[in-house]
């Protein structure tokens, strides 16, 4: 059997010499089992960075995935006719939506159409989820009407019908 020679254990990286830019993370020990704890958040694998000494180096371990995004908070009950989004700026390209509520004054049908800031049509909403107290809520993700996403800038969303002709103009990231 080939004895390795015994090696000290280094107070802190920079006294490794052997590994410039690498992070000592933790002792093996039997007790941990497959697994070892990590400093900053990462759970290691300590079968892959197993050296002679029992200590484990880590190269170029980043930071701690964020946490998960939360979903799409809807804008408030409104207290009189009209329309609300619950966000100004969004970014599709990250997955972000638009929620508007909109309560209407009658009963008559509501046409939801969002443009561009040169009043070019770029999609007709047509799905209106009731939520309740005679309100609704329309969800525009960002894309057209062929599912292509929009470029950067200004729109406008625009409520026609049940009793409301209003906007809401949205900037897109």
């Amino acid at each position: 059997m080939l004895a390795l020679p015994e090696r000290r254990r280094p107070a802190s990286l920079r006294d490794d010499p052997r590994r410039p830019g690498g992070i000592l993370e933790s002792e093996v020990r039997p007790s941990l089992g497959r697994y070892a704890p990590a400093t900053n958040g990462v759970r290691l694998d300590v079968t892959s960075g197993l050296r002679p000494s029992g200590t484990v180096y880590i190269m170029g371990v980043g930071t701690p995935a964020p946490p998960p995004p939360t979903g799409p908070t809807l804008p408030p009950l409104l207290t009189s006719p009209g329309l609300a989004t619950d966000k100004n700026v969004f970014d599709p390209g990250r997955g972000d939506i638009v929620l508007a509520r909109i309560a209407p004054t009658n009963d008559s049908p509501i046409t939801v159409r969002v443009f561009t800031a040169s009043a070019r049509l770029v999609r007709t909403l047509r799905r209106l989820t009731p939520v309740g107290s005679g309100q609704y809520i329309v969800v525009w993700d960002g894309k057209t009407e062929d599912e292509f996403p929009v470029a950067r800038g200004v729109y406008i969303i625009h409520i026609q019908g049940g009793g409301l002709n209003e906007t809401v103009k949205v900037a897109v990231r």
